[in-house]
């Protein structure tokens, strides 16, 4: 008897070879549906794995050492499930699987309560806890299970993770379930998942949805959803479904989300794109957002096109906000524009901006023009605003250019 004791509590608290998972008490149980519903009257977790889409490395990257083989760490069971780098192999580490993940639902009473994703071999520590583990499980089985954790639960009990899982598994299923979720009667922040994931890992299918969805669904929320999804797929058409949105749609707030993502999405690519609707566009907002993307485009190019708005376009405000723009970048060349629009712009709110924006320079560049503005330039306007951005400076050489103005 007390052999048999010890064998079968040596069996107990072996570590499994499922996946990574490590110090995790095994149960094992015969199939899932059915392992399911014999601990319904408890707090269990129950594992498996099925074969992965191998688009994602799933593991817990903040917790990898310094990156070298051997020192990682791992996943904590419990702890919100993995992170998530795009791409197989992206980990650097060799022995993690993209093509297989291990699955863990937590499962209180009957209520799950969450789900776990990890790509096969990221080491995940159990934390001693009990595991009813299943083998076999087909992909699905996985679905069908995730699905019902998906459509019944609330957002704190599981659903969230379902997703994600669903969205991980090696099969047309999965980009099915998360179509039917996406375009549903759902709540919108379990739809924009949906979406996200989809236009992800569903492939065309999966960009003709977050297009379709950008384009015709009635929740102006969901549409800015949608636009940001398709930024997330890898499909050659996204460039111009993008360019569709901001030269075609109605509803000025999703050009202008489609706006922003052209820019920040294809960087070089959408200039001209962006330059165009600046011209072309009714809605200042819109308008707005086409100087940002041009903003936010690193390079030459970019910068150029913001010194010629800054110079020569015929509307204060783009004017003003082409200087604002010019002045959070690095090149040393803008301060000489910025100082040009201080001393030369007819109108006196961009004089103004180019004072501001002259302050967003580096301490180097900002301190001495922002003197010398205060000290002598011609519009008085120009010399108050000069003095009240080196008065927001903590630098004793603008403190010391204050009093001297001050005083004299």
């Amino acid at each position: 008897m007390k052999i048999k004791g010890l064998v079968f509590l040596l069996l107990l608290i072996a570590v499994t070879a499922l996946g990574g998972l490590e110090n995790a008490r095994i149960v094992h149980g015969t199939n899932l549906s059915g392992t399911l519903q014999a601990v319904r009257a408890e707090d269990a977790w129950i594992a498996y794995e099925v074969p992965a889409s191998g688009s994602h490395v799933m593991c817990c990257f903040e917790w990898l050492g310094n990156g070298k083989v051997g020192s990682e760490k791992g996943c904590r069971l419990g702890s919100g499930g993995s992170s998530f780098n795009s791409g197989p192999g992206s980990s650097g580490l060799p022995r993690i699987d993209t093509s297989t993940m291990l699955v863990v639902i937590h499962q209180d009473h009957g209520e799950p309560r969450r789900v776990e994703t990890y790509s096969g071999g990221c080491p995940v520590d159990a934390g001693g806890k009990s595991l009813h583990v299943v083998d076999g499980v087909s992909a699905e089985d996985s679905l069908r299970t995730l699905e019902q954790i998906a459509a019944q639960g609330t957002r704190h009990s599981g659903r969230e993770g379902a997703l994600t899982a669903i969205a991980m598994h090696d099969s047309p299923r999965a980009t099915q379930i998360l179509e039917g979720f996406a375009t549903g009667t759902g709540e919108r922040e379990f739809r924009g998942q949906a979406v996200f994931w989809i236009a992800q890992t569903g492939g065309h299918r999966g960009f003709e949805v977050a297009r379709r969805l950008a384009n015709e669904d009635p929740d102006r929320e969901m549409r800015k959803k949608s636009v940001f999804a398709l930024t997330q797929s890898s499909d050659p058409g996204v460039f111009d479904a993008l360019v569709a949105l901001v030269r075609k749609h109605p509803e000025a707030e999703t050009r202008s989300e489609a706006l922003f993502w052209l820019g920040q999405h294809e960087g070089q690519r959408a200039l001209p794109i962006l330059r165009e609707r600046l011209e072309q566009e009714t809605s200042r907002h819109v308008r707005e957002k086409a100087i940002f993307g041009i903003s936010q485009v690193p390079g030459e190019e970019a910068s150029k096109m913001l010194v010629e708005l800054a110079r020569r376009h015929p509307d204060t405000y783009v004017r003003k906000q082409a200087l604002f723009w010019l002045g959070q970048r690095a090149e040393q060349r803008i301060a000489a524009v910025i100082r040009e629009s201080v001393d030369n712009d007819p109108e006196s709110e961009v004089r103004e901006a180019a004072v501001f924006a002259i302050s967003q320079r580096p301490p180097s560049e900002s301190i001495p023009a922002l003197i010398e503005l205060a000290r002598t330039h011609r519009d008085p306007n120009v010399r108050k605003k000069a003095v009240f951005w080196l008065s927001q400076m903590d630098d004793p050489r603008a403190v010391a250019a204050i009093e001297k103005i001050v005083l004299h």
